[in-house]
């Protein structure tokens, strides 16, 4: 089941699959949810205490939980909210695996001018396929253009990352 859930979340992170070819299930987005807290802890930890790394995971999941559900119901769509909500943080595990190695080896706060430069590229490519990705299920879950949904992709990380800082300003490079 595992191996077939990675599968598709996969294809909806390289645009082959939508949300909405996800089956609508309450124990898939449990299972979801559950992994992306604990894939999150593990990205955050390497900057925080684990107590800390565990409640922004919570946080960052609830805060995703209310924008998907305002923005839904603003446009009308309340009734996929699930298959929405489940593709945004199935993909998000997905994206954070890679992430991970990154993050791990240090490569983003050596101080080498190379290494700093590959390891921000890195990063800055994951940030826009996260951005891609995201703006690919929210133009399904909305009926509406890749343009948009990138757009509100943006808005989204950019409301969820501000709201995580300011509950947990230390979570970061030191």
């Amino acid at each position: 089941m595992l191996v077939t859930l990675f599968k598709n979340y996969f294809e909806i992170c390289l645009l082959r699959k939508n949300p909405q070819d996800l089956p609508r299930s309450t124990e898939l987005l449990a299972v979801s949810l559950a992994l992306y807290i604990a894939i999150s802890t593990l990205v955050i930890v390497y900057t925080a205490p684990l107590a800390t790394a565990m409640a922004s995971s919570v946080i960052e999941i609830l805060l995703v939980s209310l924008i998907t559900w305002v923005i839904l119901r603003l446009h009308k769509k309340p009734e996929r909210l699930m298959q929405t909500l489940t593709a945004i943080v199935g993909t998000g595990c997905i994206i954070s695996l890679f992430a991970i190695p990154l993050i791990y080896s240090g490569m983003l706060w050596q101080t080498g001018e190379v290494l700093q430069s590959v390891a921000a590229l890195l990063y800055l490519a994951l940030v826009i396929w996260n951005i891609m990705v995201l703006g690919h299920i929210l133009r399904h879950a909305l009926a509406t253009t890749l343009g948009f949904g990138i757009v509100f992709a943006i808005i989204y990380i950019v409301i969820t990352t501000y709201l995580i800082s300011l509950a947990f300003p230390a979570i970061g490079p030191q």
